[in-house]
């Protein structure tokens, strides 16, 4: 299992999340906690700590149909305050046909964060993984894809304007050698695809903030 941390070119703030949420962990009181073989937790929570801080955490598919369904929900409303569909907002989840686009899932997740007071993290408008087989084997021109890409950030940014706080617009551009990704996006477009990408989703929903996300 690889374990990923989220680092942002727009801003610290996950950092400081992550540092402050590791060094409450380390407090007496949490080990105690985790110490215990059984009952539920005591004290306060991490949400009611977090103050200014956003801790967060990727919320399974479907997630509201699970064995330990309640369990998993009454720990995400008392631990956390941002939530990330771990699945739900990929292309092949929202986008699954060139011109159809599928929102129920992801729409679940929203509206699930927005009634336990949660913001939202949009996760991910471009990537290289979990594409649709008809956007990851299509014939492309730059100038056709750069049409595709623009259409899904649009249609996807103005259904959830206002809902969603933060977008990753741009995952793990590059390769595990630090090298730029190849990519359908690299390879058709070129580079500049992630400028392209950073500019509509601005265009798109000026209020929301913007992220480039890798691990």
């Amino acid at each position: 299992m690889k374990v990923k941390i989220r680092k942002t070119a727009v801003s610290y703030l996950w950092l400081l999340a992550i540092a402050g949420m590791l060094a409450m962990l380390m407090a007496p009181q949490f080990m105690n906690v985790r110490a215990a073989p059984s009952g539920a937790p005591t004290g306060q929570r991490l949400r009611s700590l977090a103050g200014p801080f956003y801790i967060g955490f990727a919320s399974a598919n479907n997630f509201w149909s699970l064995s330990d369904a309640a369990l998993y929900q009454e720990t995400a409303r008392a631990e956390f305050n941002i939530l990330t569909p771990e699945n739900a907002m990929k292309w092949e989840s929202l986008h699954p046909q060139q011109n159809t686009y599928s929102f129920a899932q992801s729409g679940q997740h929203v509206q699930w964060a927005q009634q336990n007071n949660m913001a939202v993290h949009g996760h991910t408008l471009v990537w290289h993984s979990q594409n649709p087989s008809w956007l990851q084997n299509g014939s492309w021109t730059s100038t056709t894809l750069t049409n595709v890409l623009y259409n899904h950030i649009d249609t996807v940014m103005q259904r959830y304007q206002g809902d969603i706080l933060v977008w990753d617009v741009v995952n793990e551009a590059f390769d595990d050698s630090a090298n730029p990704r190849n990519s359908i996006w690299r390879s058709v477009i070129g580079a500049n695809y992630i400028d392209l990408a950073f500019q509509r989703a601005r265009a798109a929903d000026p209020n929301a903030r913007f992220i480039y996300n890798d691990y």
